[in-house]
């Protein structure tokens, strides 16, 4: 299972826009009781998008603190608390379905009492949908680029690509 994390409301992690904290954890001996974590990963974690007050936007991005981005957002207890969760989630909808479901999973931590909450839960659609006896590797084989690295970053799928890319918006111009 794999639970990722960053400062403030989570849209910059679904847009793909930070580089979010991430951590694995091993369900079937989660489920027999252990607590087992198997990798934390810290993310860059440059900004987040909180609520603006006033003005015409209801939210904005905001740099994140250094120390906040050199240090991990959750501890093994709360990552454990949201692996747990999920697993009971994942369950009900596998039992209520009559097959396994994997669900995708969004929590938010309250700002003011620290709280954890599922703030949804859906069927996650690309792991699931894999066809677990075929494996696939894919090789770059030609750069079509001339190799100036623009961007950088974890890949929601396996497969690779290669082009031309044009910057539309730097995202440090946000909200300036």
């Amino acid at each position: 299972m794999l639970v990722t994390a960053s400062y403030g409301l989570g849209e910059n992690i679904v847009q793909g826009a930070v580089n979010p904290d991430e951590y694995f954890v091993f369900k079937p001996t989660l489920k027999e009781g252990f607590n087992p974590i198997l990798k934390k990963t810290i993310g860059s974690k440059e900004m987040k998008m909180v609520y603006a007050v006033g003005g015409g936007k209801l939210t904005k991005n905001v740099p994140v603190s250094n120390n906040e981005r050199e240090k991990l957002c959750l501890d093994d207890t709360d990552i454990l608390t949201l692996a747990k969760w999920t697993c009971i989630i994942e369950d009900h909808y596998s039992s209520v379905n009559g097959h396994w479901t994997p669900m995708d999973i969004e929590w938010a931590r309250d700002g003011l009492t620290n709280q954890l909450f599922v703030v949804q839960a859906r069927p996650e659609t690309v792991q699931a949908h894999k066809n677990r006896h075929v494996l696939q590797t894919y090789k770059l084989t030609q750069n079509t680029t001339d190799d100036q690295t623009l961007t950088k970053g974890r890949s929601v799928g396996e497969m690779i690509g290669s082009g031309y890319a044009r910057v539309v918006l730097d995202v440090h111009d946000i909200d300036k």
